[in-house]
């Protein structure tokens, strides 16, 4: 997959997600990607805010951070290398995965 279908695939996954109109997603921008070992990292500008979409396998957290409560994309950059939060992010998937396979196991 090319770089632009992955963006195009990384926007209409948002729209799906964060039930968007295409219309909507136009203003949308991708603001960067971070490398992290666990997970994807995106984040998207979008309506005042920042989508925080962070990704591991079938699991998908995100976060809508409003620009009024930051100062820019270097505290978020901040906020996603924070070793805390990190942690709390991987910690959640643990659940994620727990919850979804105790929830297999009882149908």
């Amino acid at each position: 997959m090319n770089n632009q279908n992955l963006i195009n695939f990384e926007i209409y996954s948002c729209i799906i997600l964060c039930n968007l109109d295409v219309e909507t997603v136009q203003n949308m921008r991708i603001v960067a990607e971070y490398p992290n070992v666990d997970f994807k990292i995106t984040v998207f500008s979008w309506n005042g805010k920042y989508l925080l979409k962070i990704e591991k396998g079938m699991f998908e957290q995100t976060y809508k951070i409003s620009e009024m409560d930051i100062t820019g994309d270097d505290e978020v950059k901040k906020i996603v290398e924070d070793p805390i939060f990190v942690e709390e992010v991987k910690n959640r998937f643990k659940n994620m995965n727990i919850s979804l396979n105790d929830a297999l196991n009882r149908i």
